[in-house]
């Protein structure tokens, strides 16, 4: 598994208070707070990417970036 993905995870887990009273409610906050967290980071890499190339290319991989926001709702 790639570092950052475990680092993600980590941070995630640390974030999010444990109720041992309700873990199939943590579980479903848990999963879906790593998924966005992991959706974010991929568009960000996504943007990042974008400065290294010319206008149009820009332009293009910063619009795909907003677009996989868009396709989770986030």
């Amino acid at each position: 598994m790639n570092e950052r993905i475990k680092e993600i995870v980590q941070e995630t887990f640390k974030s999010l208070p444990m109720d041992n009273a309700k873990p199939d409610q943590w579980i479903d906050k848990f999963v879906l707070e790593l998924s966005r967290k992991i959706i974010f980071e991929c568009s960000d890499v996504v943007r990042e990417s974008a400065k290294n190339y010319g206008d149009e290319t820009k332009v293009i991989l910063k619009a795909t970036a907003v677009d996989v926001l868009d396709h989770f709702g986030l």
